[in-house]
């Protein structure tokens, strides 16, 4: 057999099960081993780069987590979880302020939560969530600064109706409707637990079904709506549908059985 020279190795590492599999196209720029070496795109591989001492972590020996925080492709930190803490470094060195002292910021999480915690990067703002603690965001707000904050939920996301999720028959009724009041939100029966406290709730009602009637010539009454709606008619009728749009609210919903429809 012909010896073939592998000149590729892009293809990175492949599974042990892909061995022989010389039909596929990407067998010949593979590796059954790739060990501390970078697959470039050129095709070869370089060894991959060594680590550094740059500074002694706040808590050591105890354990950290580095979370990686690209502001741009020019631009970026690495951040050092801690036991109710978070360090910055950058450019191969810690971050510091104005005083020479490390940026640091005040953190809920205790170290020996920190493998299960998830995160999500666009810009300056980094998302951070765990199980067991609020949703938290991580915002760079000058080149040497950052603020850790709960998050502050006003428009849900909200979990599935109770009504539709589990059909418990549960109703909540709300002392107050007015909006920015503060009331008092009743449950028909046991629903409420202690990681209730600070959550959101949202209400919902059926709509009501509404009816005009016109005989002879002339123009019906006005029917308000809001949100998602249908329009039927009945009878033998020769006339136009009006829909007025509010250009603050918009407007969507479906028209059935009608002769002709004009939106103005």
């Amino acid at each position: 057999m012909a010896n073939v020279p592998i000149v590729s190795f892009n293809g990175g590492e492949f599974s042990p099960h892909i061995d022989a599999r010389a039909d596929v196209e990407k067998y010949s720029s593979g590796c059954r081993t790739l060990e501390n070496m970078i697959p470039r795109i050129y095709g070869d591989a370089e060894r991959r780069p060594g680590t550094e001492f740059i500074y002694e972590a706040k808590l050591s020996p105890q354990g950290v987590r580095l979370i990686p925080f690209i502001y741009s492709s020019e631009i970026a930190y690495m951040c050092e979880f801690g036991d109710l803490y978070v360090r910055f470094y950058y450019d191969g060195a810690i971050l510091l302020d104005d005083a020479s002292n490390p940026v640091e910021v005040v953190s809920p999480y205790l170290v020996g939560d920190l493998p299960e915690l998830q995160y999500d990067q666009i810009g300056d703002t980094m998302w951070l969530t765990h199980k067991s603690y609020p949703q938290m965001k991580l915002t760079r707000t000058t080149a040497t600064s950052f603020s850790l904050a709960e998050i502050v939920f006003t428009k849900g996301p909200f979990r599935i109706r109770n009504d539709i999720a589990v059909k418990d028959g549960v109703t909540m009724t709300c002392s107050v409707t007015a909006k920015d009041a503060i009331g008092t939100l009743t449950a028909s029966a046991a629903t409420f637990e202690d990681t209730h406290v600070g959550a959101l709730f949202q209400l919902t009602h059926p709509r009501t079904t509404t009816t005009v009637t016109l005989a002879g010539a002339g123009t019906s009454d006005a029917i308000d709506v809001k949100g998602t709606f249908t329009w039927a008619t009945h009878g033998t009728w020769t006339g136009t549908a009006k829909l007025e749009r509010n250009e603050k609210l918009g407007w969507l919903g479906s028209l059935q059985d009608s002769d002709e429809f004009r939106r103005c």
